[in-house]
């Protein structure tokens, strides 16, 4: 956790001190819960949320955006750690991989988000089959933390955290690959 932290801190001042872009990123899924699981000693990632603050998703240029970022992390990862290879651009994410001998020991996916003019978070999408990018509603998500937040004061955390570890071993047993939110 570290190591992807001082990465994407460092992202962080570049959009900052570049572009005059404020933002924030986060650990987010299993890794910010503590409930991270894994098959044996079978590689696990990590989930980061990668959030422009001070622009609208009408203001950005999301191709640009996009690129931007896998440019800067080429740089400060491939570029310079020995077993980390280059970022990968997934639909909705960007993947950094720690392969050590051709295994894959290690991974960390990065999605850009920014929200709405409603609230709602939107992720930044790459549709490579129609070379388009857009912004993806992600429904319902106004104000889901402070919702989390009135779940776990009202006691319930010990049962959210509970059923999401049986289902998540549950598909791990199953060798299912299940998206975790």
């Amino acid at each position: 956790h570290e190591f992807c932290s001082a990465r994407l801190n460092q992202l962080k001042q570049y959009f900052s001190n570049e572009f005059n872009i404020q933002t924030k990123f986060q650990l987010i899924g299993s890794g910010s819960k503590k409930l991270v699981t894994q098959n044996n000693n079978l590689p696990f990632d990590l989930d980061y949320n990668f959030e422009i603050l001070n622009r609208s998703i009408k203001q950005l240029d999301m191709k640009k955006l996009k690129i931007c970022v896998i440019n800067f992390l080429n740089s400060v990862v491939y570029e310079k750690y020995e077993y980390y290879k280059k970022c990968q651009d997934s639909t909705s994410a960007i993947t950094i991989r720690k392969v050590v001998n051709g295994n894959l020991e290690f991974s960390f996916d990065i999605a850009i988000l920014a929200k709405s003019s409603k609230g709602n978070y939107c992720r930044l999408i790459h549709d490579k089959q129609l070379e388009k990018y857009d912004w993806n509603p992600i429904p319902e998500s106004k104000e889901i933390f402070e919702r989390l937040k009135e779940l776990k004061s009202d006691g319930y955390w010990k049962d959210i955290k509970e059923l999401y570890l049986n289902k998540k071993n549950m598909y791990l047993k199953r060798n299912e690959k299940r998206c975790s939110f």
